[in-house]
């Protein structure tokens, strides 16, 4: 039997999440380290791809089902040339919010902002809410 077959009969799929069942989602890298002992880990993850756009969302929950990761990313684009001969896309607006729910129900949120990418700077907002952002 082909391993898709496989996969397919051994887990629940839904077509609108092709990568369901990844395991390598960075979901801990933009945790504070101080932090990481006080968030409840993601066993799985809902990647969502926005249509038509440079976005996405990716939803993680515990093993009892519920949300407790929770990302979304967006970046707008410009068309832009060097010579008025050649253009080329370029990032020029980029946004992500990342968010853990902690052990105690409460979430930890990390907003980033990048107004300026020929600059390269980013703005970095953490804050802890008292429920999962939408």
């Amino acid at each position: 039997m082909p391993i898709a077959t496989r996969l397919r009969t051994q887990r629940p799929t839904r077509a609108d999440c092709p990568v369901r069942w990844r395991h390598d989602i960075p979901w801990s890298q933009d945790l504070p380290d101080h932090m990481a002992h006080a968030v409840v880990a993601p066993v799985r993850f809902d990647v969502l791809p926005a249509p038509d756009t440079t976005a996405d969302r990716i939803q993680g929950y515990d093993a009892q089902h519920a949300p407790c990761y929770r990302a979304y990313r967006y970046v707008r684009t410009e068309l832009r040339s060097d010579d008025d001969e050649s253009y080329y896309v370029a990032p020029v607006y980029a946004e992500t919010l990342e968010a853990w729910r902690l052990t105690d129900q409460r979430w930890l949120v990390l907003h980033t902002r990048v107004d300026d990418y020929d600059a390269g700077r980013a703005r970095h907002h953490l804050s802890v809410q008292a429920g999962m952002p939408r």
